[in-house]
């Protein structure tokens, strides 16, 4: 009899643990929590608090539990009831203005000019340690903090992809190891597959070495050069993206980047022979871009002659001239430190895929 009333008593508390239990986690601070002091504390089911249990609307609620089980932010972010620890990431964020991104500025300068486009998809951690933003269609842009150890970075990176849910993803772009790391998780939660698309140095130049013996001059692009500045482009869409497409097509984007007053060639005998452009101006860097040069015109030095130009134009205004070359070029990385481009961190774009594709 004593046997068959503890099977029965066994049976009992193995059917209850398997029950939904609401477990309504309980936040306590806790020095060293990733997220400033957001952990919990949850109720352990065992036989002495399944006893003190109540059912309430079908769902059995612990009323006095005996233990409680401590549970870091992360690990409780994967818990039945989910509580977010990301924030919308706000044009001119404190925290980008703060040291610990200063930092890495350079490498993720990009990040100033997604947060103010409209309609783009920007959240960060509450405590600013993890900041993720994207243009809609294109890659997302992930900075981690350098002080984030390793255990809980992988926490982080699966909360970021809970948060992300169906939010269309084409890839990631960050620091080698924290774009690996994401992907590896994001493609795993989404049955995808990813591969590195380009690898780029970040580059800045606090003081500029301006190049002499360069034959030609640099000035400002004008409409009357935008049947030029239309086949640059083609030719820069075709080497930088892999993308072939007519000139014909580039000329609206042409005619708009003379518009903005930021596009500035470089000259010789009235024949434009390179071109570099002042994309955006953040609040301590001027980004260049679309730096391109015919194929007959290279190893005379006009491509660093022009973004020599842009480089003096953004130092006389206060900003720190930046940019982003295409590792796989030795060429344009060469030519950008010859005039006084010194590295300042690498950014892998990965791109993902269904695996059923």
């Amino acid at each position: 009899m004593k046997l068959r009333r503890k099977k029965m008593r066994r049976r009992s508390l193995k059917d209850r643990r398997n029950r939904k239990i609401d477990c309504n986690l309980i936040p306590v601070n806790r020095s060293g929590c990733p997220t400033g002091g957001r952990c919990f504390l949850m109720p352990k089911v065992t036989k002495k608090s399944v006893n003190k249990t109540k059912e309430i609307d079908g769902i059995t609620r612990i009323t006095y539990p005996r233990q409680w089980i401590y549970i870091s932010c992360v690990s409780a972010s994967l818990a039945s009831r989910r509580t977010s620890m990301f924030v919308k990431l706000e044009p001119g964020d404190k925290f980008l203005g703060e040291l610990p991104f200063i930092r890495d500025e350079v490498q993720y300068n990009l990040l100033h000019l997604i947060t103010e486009q409209e309609g783009s998809y920007c959240v960060r951690t509450e405590d600013g340690k993890v900041l993720f933003a994207q243009t809609p269609g294109y890659n997302g842009w992930l900075w981690i903090a350098r002080d984030v150890p390793a255990d809980q970075e992988k926490g982080l990176l699966e909360e970021l992809v809970h948060q992300l849910g169906s939010h269309p993803l084409p890839g990631i772009s960050a620091a080698p190891h924290a774009a690996y790391h994401f992907a590896s998780v994001y493609s795993r939660s989404n049955d995808f597959r990813y591969f590195t698309k380009m690898a780029m140095e970040s580059y800045a130049c606090p003081a500029l070495h301006r190049p002499h013996l360069v034959k030609g001059s640099a000035g400002m692009a004008t409409l009357g050069d935008v049947d030029t500045i239309a086949e640059f482009l083609s030719g820069f869409e075709q080497e930088a993206f892999g993308r072939t497409v007519e000139a014909e097509s580039q000329i609206e984007a042409a005619s708009g980047l003379v518009k903005k007053g930021g596009l500035y060639v470089w000259r010789l005998d009235g024949e434009i022979v390179s071109m570099a452009n002042i994309a955006h101006r953040a609040p301590r860097h001027g980004r260049i871009n679309a730096v391109f040069t015919p194929i007959k015109q290279r190893r005379k030095g006009y491509a660093g002659a022009v973004v020599a130009a842009v480089s003096e134009q953004l130092l006389a205004e206060g900003l720190t001239p930046m940019l982003y070359a295409d590792l796989s070029n030795p060429a344009s990385n060469k030519a950008y430190r010859t005039i006084g481009f010194v590295p300042a961190g690498q950014i892998s774009e990965m791109t993902f895929s269904p695996n059923s594709a």
